[in-house]
């Protein structure tokens, strides 16, 4: 990790270490395929050590958009490890109020010590046009097949592709390693999909 930073709503040091797209980003309208491989050690650190009320998550990878009129820069989609899985968290405060959701993709048990494949396709808006797939494992069923989904904040820039190590700064967890490969976008399925 080498950056730590304090987040506004609970003072808790974060720390990060990632890596994100620059140049040609997705915008309104836009649709992509994207897939990529991971893998995290068997000692993957499981969940954060500050209580229940601390920010649960470990990040692995994010769509991100820029800052737009809000000022800030907000995710539209977070893959994360949270206590007992790996989880797609559709990121809810600027959609509508109360809106939370997220999808389970791997199992605690499934996930460490393995290496991991996601296929992902959306369509990115604003407005409620927009769809969501993924595939894990190579998987031939989509374990996410959304439709009439909002992809993108109202009143956010256009989305990067974010991966990395993003979560609470505690030392009393061992180190956060994950390893990344073959990082793709494509318009087709066939652009990012492994020979």
């Amino acid at each position: 990790m080498d950056t730590v930073e304090e987040r506004e709503d609970d003072n808790i040091p974060r720390a990060r270490a990632e890596m994100a797209q620059h140049g040609d980003l997705q915008d309104e309208g836009d649709i992509y395929w994207y897939a990529w491989s991971f893998f995290v050690p068997a000692d993957f650190p499981d969940s954060v050590s500050r209580g229940s009320e601390a920010w649960p998550y470990v990040t692995l990878t994010q769509f991100m958009q820029q800052k737009g009129e809000s000022g800030k820069f907000k995710p539209a989609f977070v893959f994360a490890k949270v206590r007992d899985r790996f989880i797609l968290r559709h990121f809810p405060k600027d959609f509508r109020v109360g809106y939370d959701r997220s999808w389970p993709l791997i199992s605690h048990s499934d996930f460490p010590g393995k290496w991991h494949d996601l296929v992902v396709h959306i369509k990115w808006t604003r407005g409620n046009s927009g769809f969501l797939q993924v595939w894990v494992d190579g998987e031939s069923d989509p374990v996410i097949d959304e439709t009439s989904l909002q992809t993108m904040n109202v009143g956010s820039g256009p989305v990067y592709h974010k991966y990395g190590v993003y979560r609470i700064d505690d030392p009393s967890l061992p180190p956060g390693i994950v390893f990344f490969s073959q990082l793709r976008r494509g318009k087709t399925r066939a652009e990012v999909e492994s020979p």
